[in-house]
């Protein structure tokens, strides 16, 4: 008898033990007593039968049943979740910005980047394809997906309906989008609204000649999914684009400032406390796949916190001239306040001004403030993992994606010594993160690494692999031409989290009489 169905024996004859001794001395009913000691929505449950009468017999039978329930439950096989984070973001699908070059390229991946990976769920952060459901009926056809939109904020949230079902009917429509006359309840989220969208803030159009008028923004979803081959096993799964917080410098400037944690808290973990109320989810398994817009310290596996070659005029160069030459001309060069001034001997939000020849305070455009002595990319407002699962309800000790750059294509550097024909493209903030409760996560870098398998020419040339995979990738070179086609706007590297757990199911007692 292992540990645990020995203990969950002894509290089994505990229970017969205690039922008896009020009844002899006080002459109550056994049935009255024994309502009073096991909990109403625990009695007749058809998972133990606990047998009552004076029969010893009868007791022993009961703990040898729940003996056999619980050594069924300790050996329950592990379960694995894989998910994906990727925002390629919406300049990526606009004609007048990187459609031509950028699109089809997410397109190509997004099949590949799923068979690797096994994936189960996927959060696409702006996937604003013109044609997603006829894409995902010929591309990823075990895929059912639904986008969800907050004013001009997407999410593509897909689920392998070969192996899961959601908890709630899920929409028949392509896209579900909540309108502008329910602000109220932006601010004050109902958290039974879930498998529906949601949004976690509000911004200000003011369009020209017209009245200023408050939209929604910023969209999440809450939804619960039951394994279709153990009932028993069910996740509740958050897909979002979280708010800019206060100091963060891409965001949208007419939006209401965002606190995280209370968007977390208020908007996320009411919604994940109301789905594990309900009978049958009290253990599901949490996993939440969001571009969360801000930054943490823990640092890079790979080059530390923030990598030399951020704080670096000439490290960043030689990324821009690893990318597209539209990137830099349509997009990066102009734009205003994302380098620091030299002085700073940190990288910190409102250093965005450098000094001319005549010590005079400058506009820090990228273009210009490189041409000058600079710190590199001023750094993001910070929040650590430990601290979102505090706002979210889990437990300070849960798992999350190891700290990699994902943000973004307009805040590059490169990577590697000087001299090469390609370097790796890196960004500086850990914006794109997976938080569960699982017992095991493991990192992986999908983009990452097939420019890597790219550049070493791994991938043979065979029939097969034309098969799965585009021509452009067996000719020399396939590494840039993948690199510059995607790495445009504010495209984001996609980041997987590949989870394990034993899924957690609660036996209950029943009184037959």
């Amino acid at each position: 008898m292992n540990r645990v169905a020995s203990s969950l024996a002894l509290i089994i004859v505990g229970c017969a033990v205690v039922y008896a001794l009020p009844t002899i001395s006080s002459g109550s009913s056994p049935d009255s007593m024994f309502d009073s000691i096991i909990p109403e929505d625990s009695r007749d449950s058809p998972e133990i039968e606990f047998p009552v009468g004076w029969d010893g017999k009868e007791v022993a039978a009961a703990a040898k049943q729940l003996e056999e329930n619980a050594a069924s439950l300790t050996t329950k096989k592990p379960q694995t979740v894989n998910a994906m984070q990727w925002s390629p973001h919406f300049r990526c699908f606009m004609s007048d910005f990187f459609k031509e070059t950028c699109e089809p390229q997410v397109k190509r991946m997004l099949p590949i980047f799923v068979k690797e990976h096994k994936l189960d769920f996927i959060n696409l952060g702006m996937f604003q394809i013109e044609d997603p459901a006829i894409y995902f009926q010929t591309e990823l056809k075990e895929f059912k997906h639904v986008t969800y939109k907050c004013g001009m904020d997407t999410i593509t949230f897909a689920f392998n309906s070969e192996i899961w079902e959601p908890m709630a009917p899920w929409s028949p429509l392509p896209e579900k989008e909540w309108p502008d006359t329910e602000l109220e309840k932006v601010l004050k989220p109902a958290a039974n609204n879930i498998n529906n969208v949601a949004c976690s803030n509000i911004n200000v159009l003011r369009p020209e000649g017209k009245p200023e008028k408050e939209v929604v923004d910023r969209v999440y979803a809450v939804m619960g999914f039951t394994r279709i081959k153990d009932q028993e096993d069910r996740v509740i799964v958050v897909g979002g684009h979280m708010p800019h917080p206060q100091g963060g410098t891409s965001g949208n400037p007419d939006a209401a400032t965002a606190d995280i944690p209370t968007v977390l808290n208020n908007h996320i973990g009411e919604k994940i406390k109301h789905i594990k109320g309900q009978p049958g989810w009290a253990n599901a398994q949490i996993v939440v796949i969001a571009d969360f817009n801000v930054d943490t310290n823990l640092g890079f596996p790979n080059y530390g916190h923030r990598g030399r070659a951020f704080d670096s005029s000439d490290d960043i160069k030689r990324a821009f001239g690893q990318m597209s030459d539209l990137t830099w001309t349509k997009f990066v060069s102009n734009m205003l306040g994302m380098i620091r001034a030299p002085s700073k001997t940190d990288a910190k939000v409102g250093d965005d001004v450098v000094m001319d020849a005549e010590d005079k305070e400058k506009p820090a455009t990228v273009a210009y403030a490189l041409e000058q002595p600079n710190g590199g990319w001023i750094a993001q407002p910070e929040l650590e993992n430990s601290e979102m699962f505090e706002s979210l309800g889990m437990l300070r000790t849960d798992q999350a994606t190891m700290r990699f750059g994902t943000c973004c294509a307009s805040k590059p550097a490169a990577y590697g010594l000087p001299g090469r024909d390609f370097y790796e493209v890196i960004f500086p903030y850990a914006f794109d993160r997976i938080l569960t409760s699982g017992t095991e996560l493991e990192t992986k870098m999908p983009l990452h690494t097939h420019l890597e398998k790219l550049n070493r020419r791994y991938f043979a040339d065979t029939p097969a692999n034309r098969h799965l995979y585009p021509d452009f990738y067996f000719a020399k070179g396939a590494a840039k031409v993948l690199q510059q086609a995607l790495l445009q706007g504010d495209f984001h590297m996609p980041i997987v989290a590949e989870i394990k757990y034993t899924p957690i199911t609660a036996p209950t007692v029943s009184a037959r009489h």
